[in-house]
């Protein structure tokens, strides 16, 4: 069994420069690897916008990626509230985010990808998470451990947690196929190891505020159930970095740093590679690419997603 995990996109047509070209390059990276499954944990836009959405479903039905037997997608915290967008940002972010409408939010990601559930062997019909596929010997289940929104325990939208009601769903998935040997998967947003701050760093102020804004809150309680059950391998995004780790016997995949990439500005995405005896993840570099089309100033108008859809269409 191959995987191809990728994470954190961050799409955005509209601030900063655009990284379409990027995440098309990824993909196409990812489909020629040929992989059984394609995996996006989440953080697909950088700001929820729904063009943001369409566009990248147009680009997934260019790639031949509407197949929920080819590819699975869970849902970040970007996906649901958007993110800061400048210095400024941060005094009013807190303010927009009260006003979302989460279950709004998360019903409209799986809209834009119905296909990318059709398979799922279990689907919650009014949350969509937790979700359940059987690829080939693998059961994998997509959680949402986004927070909702709250100004004292997430007040800027980026914590994670995993409820008990999503909790005792999961459980009933485990419980169904208890006694059909598949090897189990977890497909998750929020990382599971701590962010370390480093004394003499530049960024430590930042990297401060990281530890107490992106935590999953009650991690030990989710390893203690994952272990119960004999989940063998958690993949992640959310910290934008990309590695593997391991906590409590199980295997840790994170690919937030897909499309970060490295010091070289390569792309990364991770190639994991499973069978009887053994779970290989290696990080997968690709070199940049450089985008078709250069905007000056920080917002892209109107015409770049007229171009990049009718390019699009026009590919079809």
């Amino acid at each position: 069994m191959r995987l191809i995990h990728i994470s954190d996109l961050h799409f955005t047509t509209f601030f900063r420069t655009n990284n379409f070209f990027q995440i098309e390059s990824v993909l196409k990276h990812a489909i020629d690897l040929k992989g059984d499954h394609i995996i996006i944990t989440g953080d697909l836009t950088d700001n929820a916008d729904p063009k943001d959405f369409m566009i990248l479903r147009k680009l997934f039905e260019k790639l031949k990626l509407i197949d929920g037997n080819r590819f699975s997608l869970v849902i970040g915290n970007h996906d649901i509230f958007g993110g800061a967008q400048s210095a400024e940002d941060i005094f009013t972010f807190p303010e927009k985010c009260g006003k979302v409408n989460y279950d709004r939010k998360v019903r409209e990601f799986y809209n834009y990808f119905p296909e990318l559930f059709n398979n799922s062997v279990y689907l919650n019909h009014k949350n969509v998470f937790p979700f359940a596929k059987i690829i080939n010997n693998f059961l994998i289940i997509g959680l949402n451990s986004i927070e909702p929104y709250s100004k004292i325990n997430n007040p800027f939208a980026s914590n994670g947690k995993i409820g008990i009601p999503q909790l005792n769903e999961t459980y009933r998935i485990f419980e169904r196929y208890k006694d059909e040997n598949f090897r189990k998967i977890v497909l998750v947003h929020h990382h599971f190891n701590k962010i370390e701050v480093t004394e003499n760093s530049s960024n430590k102020l930042w990297q401060k505020i990281e530890k107490q804004t992106m935590k999953l809150k009650k991690k030990k309680r989710l390893l203690k159930f994952f272990n119960q059950f004999g989940v063998e391998l958690v993949l992640h995004g959310h910290y934008h970095v990309s590695n593997e780790y391991k906590r409590k016997g199980i295997r840790f995949s994170n690919a937030g740093a897909s499309l970060k990439g490295s010091e070289s500005g390569n792309l990364f995405l991770n190639v994991i590679d499973i069978t009887d005896e053994v779970i290989n993840i290696n990080l997968e570099e690709i070199p940049n690419v450089k985008a078709v089309e250069r905007f000056n100033g920080d917002l892209v108008d109107q015409n770049f997603i007229d171009r990049v859809l009718l390019k699009l269409e026009l590919s079809q």
